[in-house]
């Protein structure tokens, strides 16, 4: 689902929900597609999520939706590769993500990286219900 509006937007999608293995893994590690556009700059990542961390921030983007206070923060397996933090910007209970993106990649036989930080693009708050609605459905919490 994307978030925010031109010039800045940000979209979060369930790409995989990872199987377990009888009696050896439970599974339920999540990957995520994350894609953000903010004023002529835009990057995406594809980035694992431990199944513990993706349950965390399911209970917290509820409480946020909720309350509109507070907020709901998502890190990925790599620590570098995703982070996000989606919260109120204020007690009226307007809403914004921020985070960061981190690409790995080779280059002349070097491991080499592209970040993009991104800061708080605003979220229309009567469309949190949906997007949580959405991430619920596609990767539910165990």
């Amino acid at each position: 689902m994307i978030l925010g509006s031109d010039p800045q937007q940000f979209e979060l999608s369930v790409a995989e929900v990872e199987r377990g293995v009888p009696g050896v893994y439970a599974g339920g590690d999540v990957l995520l597609v994350v894609r953000v556009r903010m004023r002529g700059f835009s990057g995406a990542v594809d980035a694992w999520v431990l199944r513990e961390a993706w349950t965390d921030f399911l209970s917290q983007l509820r409480r946020l939706e909720q309350d509109r206070t507070g907020e709901a923060i998502l890190q990925s397996m790599s620590p570098d590769e995703l982070r996000l933090r989606m919260f109120a910007l204020d007690r009226a209970g307007h809403m914004a993500v921020e985070g960061e993106l981190t690409s790995y990649y080779s280059a002349a036989h070097r491991p080499e990286s592209t970040t993009l930080k991104f800061g708080a693009i605003e979220i229309d708050p009567t469309a949190l219900p949906a997007f949580v609605r959405e991430l619920e459905l596609a990767a539910p919490a165990a």
